[in-house]
């Protein structure tokens, strides 16, 4: 708190600067609650970059970023996709919901750089607004049905509660705990212990809703992330006794998971239910119908268009007497999902923009952009994780907030003398 005091009273920052982390610590205080909040946010955040004026060295700066170039091009193609594509409507829909993919980057790309400690203060924002939604769940439950053991579909109920569908929570909530795991584990951030202490109980915390919450993926990238983490950290502490204690925890939680009922059932629906019982068909029958389109439409380079995917999935699931098909499934695959609507050349376009980051963070040691690209990519193998404006501004903000910090090696200061309007 004393911290920000000082960036609001230090003439260090320009008032331009002050207000641009203002609105990104909105944005992501406001991402796992309301769009229209969000988008107020958004939209504050695209006025100050506006008012901030130097138009024309923004624009100079834009071209010369390479990461931008590349983020930027993912957009592009969805605009290109609108030519020829038969549903316009749901193509421009989708152009609209994906507008982030493009304002976020240009806007943080084109001006200055967010500074290290400041980093810190958007992701608290995002930890603190995913505790507070995991909270009101765990309250709403427990006030209406006295106990989590008496909802017999916990996870929807969840989903009803929050109005969040569990794809999103569950990838918000992951990704909160693993940064708060992180800030307490790693030196990147100056803080002192006693923060460090809560910034635990809140990674602890979000850990066991993520249980409770039971979404497979999740779960399964949560703990594929807490290895890391802690295998990570045995460099700066390779006595026994810390590696021994590791794999405690680690088998601890794990006992957890595994014995708590919500987590025990679909565990247990996996292994159990075959055939078109079983939680994996639905997935199955997404993904055929995703080739049978490349391969029916002859779409295997260019895709069927922005607003098509839907309409051939529609056909295919009817043709395949898919129940899918009553509730409008999506291929549940964002990487499916591109190549049906842009082809090949969509897909690699996607892979290349999430991978090339990933490289360069592992071969400069960002554990940080690490971690969340693994959310991301991971996430997006089993659900259609840009379909939603909540999956948009979550990668557009975190992936171009963290690329441009940690991998321009170019310093940007853009003058803010100059005249507004």
């Amino acid at each position: 708190m004393t911290e920000i005091k000082e960036l609001i009273s230090s003439k260090n920052y320009t008032i331009w600067y002050k207000l641009k982390l203002l609105c990104l610590m909105l944005v992501a205080a406001t991402l796992p609650f309301s769009i229209a909040l969000n988008n107020i946010a958004l939209g504050a955040l695209i006025l100050t970059w506006i008012l901030s004026g130097n138009h024309k060295y923004k624009f100079r700066l834009a071209i010369q970023n390479k990461l931008l170039l590349l983020f930027l091009s993912v957009f592009v193609l969805q605009v290109v996709g609108l030519f020829y594509t038969s549903e316009m409507g749901e193509g421009l829909g989708k152009i609209e919901r994906k507008a982030a993919l493009f304002v976020l980057p240009l806007v943080l790309a084109s001006s200055e750089r967010i500074k290290r400690k400041h980093i810190l203060y958007v992701l608290t924002a995002f930890i603190l607004a995913c505790t507070v939604l995991c909270f009101y769940a765990l309250f709403s439950i427990l006030n209406v049905y006295g106990s989590l053991n008496n909802v017999a579909a916990l996870t929807e109920t969840i989903d009803e509660i929050i109005n969040l569908h569990h794809a999103y929570s569950g990838m918000y909530v992951v990704f909160a705990a693993a940064l708060s795991l992180y800030i307490v584990l790693f030196k990147e951030f100056d803080i002192k212990i006693s923060f460090k202490i809560v910034y635990f109980f809140l990674s602890a915390f979000l850990f066991i809703f993520l249980i409770i919450l039971a979404a497979r993926t999740s779960v399964i990238i949560s703990f594929i992330l807490i290895v890391i983490l802690l295998l990570s950290n045995l460099k700066l502490a390779t006595q026994k006794r810390f590696i021994v204690s590791t794999v405690l925890v680690f088998l601890a939680a794990a006992i957890v998971v595994i014995t708590f009922p919500n987590t025990k059932t679909k565990i247990v629906q996996f292994y159990e239910l075959r055939g078109i019982h079983s939680p994996l068909t639905p997935r199955l029958i997404q993904w055929k119908c995703c080739f049978n389109i490349l391969q029916e439409q002859d779409a295997w380079i260019f895709g069927v268009g922005t607003g098509d995917v839907q309409k051939h999935l529609q056909q295919c699931y009817m043709n395949e007497k898919f129940w899918g098909e009553r509730y409008e499934y999506n291929a549940h695959s964002e990487f499916l999902e591109e190549m049906v609507r842009h082809g090949l050349f969509g897909v690699s376009l996607l892979l290349v923009s999430v991978l090339c980051p990933l490289a360069l963070s592992i071969k400069r040691k960002k554990h940080l952009y690490i971690i969340f690209l693994i959310v991301f990519i991971m996430c997006s193998i089993t659900e259609s994780t840009l379909s939603r404006q909540k999956g948009v501004v979550f990668f557009a903000l975190f992936n171009s907030m963290l690329a441009f910090s940690y991998l321009n090696k170019s310093k940007r200061h853009v003058q803010t003398t100059v005249s507004v309007l």
